[in-house]
């Protein structure tokens, strides 16, 4: 398809000539067979994603045509991760502004699509034959899913699968039986189950943020197709691109902020952001609008929270389900080749941190390995790694020790603020690290151990000659590393 390059420039008032549809694809749904789902993905990939068409990536000048923000290939952390590639999420309630619509967005965002609006509805000719004509918006802002309420549906799930045949049985004697139990079912299953995943998933999507909203509803391929095909098409990728916005290609109805757009940045975004250098904008927005998954600064605190929300929906089983039959077999002295049995009913006690934590001889507190390895695991099966069990305990054993030498007493007393400010993360943002590591496209290196400093820093742990032979290179390749790039939302 040829486009008037005049009329993508110019103003408004020129007519367009109607042209013939030049994507199509075929209307699959989930009902249609995986085959026939895979070339139908796959083509509506190379047309769109690839090729961007019907407009292209250029024009007969050679200039970029392009205004998309792929959040399923290209950029999947978009608004996940902050700069330094901490997990966060978005705390956007004092910053939104509502349409008359009843709509939400971010301020800077609204400010951007009012002027979208006024620019191609009200500036620009309609089409007598367009569906894109006096857009407005049909979906924004949606409040981002409780964690807890994720937690106790998946409970459910386990209850009925699991838990509902054996509830009276002593095979639940207490949390660690009933964690032990509840991994062997999660490894079956395609769903997140801790916090860190819970937000990594698609149960937060972009609309959690107040950067995107719909103005075209899409319920089919056919939809996708007749917008990518509107005659009015052009102009709207046109004038989203000029004020900030760009075009989800997997959903031609949603337009995203992009927040490295200089036009939103300068036009909307600078505005809520006075005495700010323009470049540092875009991290700022990231630090006002959104906050971290429990910081990622103590690793302590996010085993002990992990701990926390098993024992909540464990207490829930026993609240219910108090007590468990334990069955014990006896000799009878008068009769040698029999057995009596005796039924005892056993209380389950209620769940607490402190079941988790064991005194150490210098007299300090520090969590139960078991915890360290069940949230190991649990974390490489949400990102389907797969790796071998040498590996994994190995892993897990780094972790460990990490994680011993800073709850020791000794470090506690000769380690500097700035030490402790630091190092209190390390143990799972190796985890975190390490995950990253064998996920990059790259494949180099996989067995890497990726020590990511908290906010990029490597001037920690100068003074504690324990901790920093620990940290030193050695032959499973415990390096240091700035931010991951496939985890850096500006990359």
């Amino acid at each position: 398809m040829k486009i008037n390059i005049r009329y993508f420039l110019d103003p408004p008032n020129i007519e367009l000539k109607e042209e013939k549809p030049v994507v199509s694809f075929e209307n699959v749904d989930n009902s249609s067979s995986t085959s026939d789902l895979y070339k139908g993905r796959t083509s509506y990939k190379e047309q769109i994603n690839d090729k961007n068409l019907p407009i292209g990536n250029t024009n007969s000048l050679g200039q970029n045509l392009n205004n998309q923000l792929d959040t399923w290939y290209k950029r999947p952390n978009y608004a996940k991760y902050n700069n330094k590639g901490k997990l966060i999420v978005p705390t956007p309630a004092a910053e939104l502004t509502k349409f008359e619509s009843g709509f939400e967005l971010l301020n800077f965002v609204a400010d951007a699509a009012e002027e979208l609006f006024r620019e191609y509805n009200v500036a620009r000719n309609s089409h007598p034959e367009s569906r894109l004509n006096n857009i407005t918006i049909l979906r924004a802002y949606e409040e981002a899913p409780s964690y807890e309420e994720h937690l106790n549906k998946i409970y459910e799930s386990f209850f009925n699968d699991i838990l509902g045949p054996i509830k009276h049985s002593n095979q639940i004697k207490d949390i660690k039986d009933f964690i032990n139990l509840f991994y062997n079912w999660f490894t079956d299953q395609d769903l997140p189950a801790t916090r860190f995943g819970f937000v990594e998933s698609s149960e937060y999507t972009i609309y959690n943020t107040g950067l995107a909203f719909d103005f075209f509803n899409v319920q089919t391929e056919k939809d996708k197709e007749a917008i990518l095909n509107d005659v009015r098409w052009p102009v709207l990728n046109y004038v989203a691109k000029v004020n900030g916005f760009r075009v989800d290609p997997n959903n031609p109805g949603t337009l995203i902020a992009d927040i490295r757009s200089s036009k939103l940045i300068e036009k909307y975004a600078a505005e809520y952001f006075k005495g700010e250098e323009i470049n540092d904008v875009p991290e700022k927005i990231l630090d006002r609008y959104f906050k971290r998954v429990s910081g990622l600064n103590n690793s302590q605190q996010i085993l002990e929270e992990f701990i926390l929300d098993f024992a909540q929906i464990y207490n829930r089983f026993i609240k219910k389900y108090t007590a468990f039959t334990d069955y014990n077999a006896e000799d009878n002295i008068r009769q040698l080749f029999k057995k009596e049995f005796k039924t005892n009913k056993v209380v389950r006690k209620e769940a607490k941190l402190e079941d988790f934590e064991k005194l150490r001889s210098d007299g300090k507190k520090e969590i139960d390995k078991y915890i360290i390895e069940i949230y190991t695991k649990m974390r490489l099966k949400e990102n389907d790694i797969v790796i071998s069990e040498k590996q994994i305990q190995k892993l897990i054993s780094r972790l460990g020790t990490v994680q011993s030498i800073i709850s020791s007493k000794g470090y506690a007393d000769s380690a500097t603020f700035v030490e402790k400010i630091y190092t209190n993360a390390q143990p799972l943002n190796i985890l975190e690290a390490f995950i990253s590591s064998q996920k990059a496209k790259s494949g180099n290196n996989k067995k890497s151990y990726v020590f990511l400093w908290d906010d990029g820093k490597r001037q920690a742990l100068t003074g504690t000659e324990e901790f920093a032979t620990l940290v030193q290179e050695d032959d499973e390749g415990l390096i240091f590393s700035e931010v991951p790039e496939d985890l850096n939302p500006f990359s």
